[in-house]
């Protein structure tokens, strides 16, 4: 943390009477995830969606979008992708 931000961090933990210590747990530090390689793009594959009525909001549009990611993959960071694009139409 920058040290104006860690200042105010540790105001603000003793003013609650927090120890930072407590924060120090040996199953957190033990804990271990693995990691493996990722592409640094990937194409979904099975790719369809379709406007339908929204069941949350009557008289409104819902798109679903179904799809198909390899492991490690981020499914948020796709639809955001899609967005800023734009919707179309699927090709038929």
């Amino acid at each position: 943390l920058p040290s104006d931000l860690g200042d105010v961090f540790s105001a603000v933990l003793f003013e609650r009477g927090v120890r930072l210590s407590k924060f120090r747990l040996k199953e957190v530090e033990q804990a271990y995830f693995s990691s493996f390689p990722r592409a640094c793009a990937v194409i979904p594959e099975n790719m369809t969606w379709k406007r339908e009525e929204d069941a949350l909001f009557p008289g409104k549009s819902a798109l679903r979008v179904d799809f198909f990611l390899p492991r490690g993959s981020y499914a948020t960071m796709m639809l955001k992708s899609a967005g800023e694009g734009g919707v179309q139409e699927p090709r038929t």
